[in-house]
């Protein structure tokens, strides 16, 4: 994952912090390809799970908003913490949306340097809408446990639409002692948190579709800030 963070120097009350994404199934580590079971009884294992994160802030109890980062493109199969300063003091919410804002959707891939979030190299744009896949999620599902689950399921959505912005309120301070932001994302709850989805019978969205509305939904309900 790639960081765009604010360029605030270094302050002597400025403490190392490190922002980390921590994906879980059910509270327990996530792993590609274990089979796990939904809501519906149906067996599936992830074999690809990207999305974007927008704007994301620290909102202090007083004083100005903290930008981590303008936009941050989350590969579950290759995640790192961010080490980054950020002022001492008392801190009440994260902010960020999930997918990516307007505007921002509309850029060029072609204009930014390979390693950037929104270039061309991470494959996350749709040539044919001239919009970004705001999420990508892949595997396969059977509606029992077997050796060879039958059907694939492949989940990329976008469009302006989707956008989701969202606050997380927790208190939490940093400081020397306490310096760990972890954002926790909560996979058995994208297919269930609101709108469940069929994932054997509803296996496929490319498009505006409810399933892709269903999933966005969903996912906004998936995130908590943990061990703070």
């Amino acid at each position: 994952m790639f960081f765009v963070l604010f360029t605030a120097c270094k302050k002597d009350n400025d403490s190392k912090a490190s922002f980390s994404m921590q994906p879980k199934f059910e509270g327990e580590n996530f792993q590609f390809e274990k089979k796990y079971t939904n809501h519906l009884g149906q067996t599936f294992k992830f074999e690809f799970f990207k999305f974007y994160l927008n704007d994301i802030v620290l909102i202090p109890e007083s004083g100005a908003e903290i930008l981590l980062s303008d936009v941050e493109l989350f590969d579950l199969g290759n995640l790192n913490d961010l080490e980054i300063d950020i002022p001492d003091g008392e801190y009440k919410a994260i902010q960020f949306g999930i997918g990516l804002d307007s505007l921002t959707n509309k850029f060029d891939p072609n204009s930014f340097e390979a390693e950037h979030p929104l270039s061309y190299a991470q494959n996350t744009h749709w040539d044919w809408a001239s919009l970004y896949k705001f999420m990508q999620i892949e595997g396969r599902v059977d509606t029992a446990d077997s050796d060879f689950l039958q059907k694939t399921f492949a989940y990329h959505t976008g469009f302006d639409a989707l956008y989701k912005s969202i606050t997380i309120e927790k208190s939490f301070t940093i400081d020397k002692d306490n310096s760990a932001i972890n954002l926790v994302l909560n996979i058995d709850k994208v297919f269930d948190a609101v709108n469940p989805v069929d994932v054997f019978n509803d296996n496929t969205s490319h498009s505006l579709t409810d399933v892709a509305r269903d999933l966005h939904t969903n996912m906004a309900k998936s995130f908590e800030l943990s061990n703070l």
